[in-house]
């Protein structure tokens, strides 16, 4: 997207994206759905979840953070909707017959792309494009101490913490309560993720503090949530853990984009989107085989409770350090080149 039309890769993705969609539809085994879905579904995704981050930093100066804010809502809405759709859809025509709608659903990316691409090309010429490989890559983005150990929060935010979310009903299966139970508390805490988008969104023009540290606190509040599943047996109380977990899970989440561009700037901004999401996919891939073989060999999931909340404290603590640190030594380097300061000292050693 650092050298080529963000709308036109879109528009690719669109159409690799169904292609796999489809081609799922069909699968006769496994390895093929494995490839279908999993590769190419997932290749085609790709540029369509960033593209609007993207589009809404090029495109916006004064609201650029708000409007970013509400971008990162909608993810909230389909977590939302879609599963109730999906029930709806399988029961009538099957996950088959699902897939393939959803196929046809994901070629909307494909105007929209197109629309975005129109939009890009009249940018251009003011934001410019990187056209080396040097430049492309932007690797000096990991000179910067605070986006060194944001992306690193990040790796370890993604190794345990999805995973809540992917084992949710097996999880409350493991402590007696019926996979029924389950699904709701899962659309409750989707329900939830959206509440706490909503919060942010209003709190936003109230909140005046830094954006990574408002996002250090949610990760650290939504950590501590996590392990009170290990101690919790009745209803109610996973049902309060469950939507205190959700409430601040959709804080974070829709905090970490406009968190991004804030350690980042405009113009690095799709480079240090796309390495803090490669490195936190990463953490993703290691972090779920893990969890499946605790589940494995223990029978629960309580070390990966406690895990999952180790990681995220240790990583919302670098963080938060990490910022206070390098805003005091920026806060250092105003002072001295402050003209009153220079003035003074010129003086005195005259």
């Amino acid at each position: 997207m650092n050298r080529f039309n963000g709308g036109s890769l879109c528009m690719i993705g669109a159409v690799f994206g169904s292609a796999g969609f489809i081609i799922s539809s069909f699968a006769p085994s496994i390895p093929v759905l494995v490839l279908s879905m999993g590769v190419m579904a997932g290749v085609g995704l790709t540029v369509p979840f960033i593209l609007p981050f993207i589009a809404a930093s090029d495109m916006y100066d004064k609201h650029r953070f708000t409007m970013l804010t509400i971008i990162s809502l909608c993810p909230g809405i389909g977590g939302v909707v879609f599963p109730y759709m999906t029930s709806v859809l399988i029961d009538i025509y099957g996950w088959r017959g699902v897939v393939l709608i959803y196929g046809a659903l994901f070629l909307n990316c494909f105007p929209v792309g197109y629309l975005n691409a129109i939009v890009k090309r009249r940018l251009s010429k003011k934001l410019g494009q990187r056209t080396n490989l040097k430049e492309m890559l932007n690797c000096s983005l990991f000179r910067e101490p605070l986006y060194l150990v944001l992306v690193f929060c990040v790796f370890l935010m993604n190794t345990l913490l999805p995973t809540v979310n992917v084992f949710f009903v097996d999880m409350v299966r493991g402590k007696g309560f019926d996979v029924e139970t389950g699904s709701f508390l899962l659309s409750v805490n989707g329900i939830t993720n959206l509440g706490g988008r909503l919060i942010i969104i209003a709190l936003t023009p109230v909140l005046k503090c830094s954006r990574v540290a408002q996002w250090s606190v949610y990760l650290a509040i939504l950590s501590a949530a996590v392990c009170l599943y290990a101690f919790v047996v009745s209803y109610p109380h996973l049902l309060a853990t469950t939507i205190v977990y959700g409430t601040f899970w959709g804080m974070a989440m829709i905090s970490y984009p406009a968190m991004i561009l804030e350690v980042s700037g405009p113009k690095n901004y799709p480079t240090a989107m796309g390495y803090s999401n490669l490195i936190g996919a990463i953490g993703g891939l290691i972090g779920v085989p893990i969890a499946g073989f605790i589940k494995d060999t223990t029978g629960n999931y309580d070390l990966v409770y406690f895990g999952t909340t180790v990681l995220g404290l240790v990583g919302s603590a670098m963080l938060l350090t990490m910022y206070i640190k390098t805003t005091c030594q920026k806060r250092r380097e105003e002072k001295v080149n402050h003209p009153v300061f220079k003035n003074t000292f010129t003086y005195i050693s005259s």
